[in-house]
């Protein structure tokens, strides 16, 4: 008797199909078969931020996806609730939905760690930068420009070369 290369002697052609199927994707780049999380993020300040799972896999995949406020200098703050459990169809993408921890300064941005794992492990984690002067995501300013105080008033001259003469 012959052992496949698996070392499965009693591997049937369907299972050798597969097994070879996801060498084939992991040989492409090693994450073809698992979550990612996006680039970005969505939401307002502390009521709502959220992450999108993508699969580019061609098998549907399960995951955890868990978030802290992870601010350098601070204590670490989860999320809530702390992690959520997202199941993603074959190239479609998920979102997760988390409050964050508003008792903190808003004297600086936060660094938000967001993390997706599933049975094998850790398969993708990202850092998002929040600054609380605004909402999560980031938009143009629309507000109006300040009245200048003083209508009548000339505006001081800022114009360094002088004509003399």
């Amino acid at each position: 008797m012959t052992a496949t290369p698996s070392g499965n002697e009693h591997e049937t052609d369907e299972q050798r199909r597969e097994r070879e199927r996801k060498e084939r994707e992991k040989d492409k780049g090693g994450f073809s078969r698992a979550g990612r999380l996006s680039d970005g993020f969505s939401g307002h300040w502390p009521d709502l931020f959220i992450k999108t799972v993508e699969n580019p896999s061609a098998e549907t995949y399960t995951g955890t996806v868990t978030v802290t406020d992870c601010t350098p200098d601070e204590p670490e703050r989860p999320a809530s609730p702390a992690s959520q459990s997202v199941t993603v169809a074959p190239g479609d993408s998920a979102e997760a939905s988390f409050s964050l921890p508003s008792d903190v300064p808003a004297d600086h941005p936060r660094l938000i760690c967001s993390t997706l794992s599933n049975g094998g492990g850790v398969t993708d984690e990202g850092t998002d930068t929040i600054d609380l002067g605004g909402g999560v995501s980031p938009s143009p300013d629309s507000s109006p420009p300040e009245p200048n105080p003083n209508p009548d008033s000339t505006p001081p001259d800022t114009d360094s070369s002088e004509d003399v003469g």
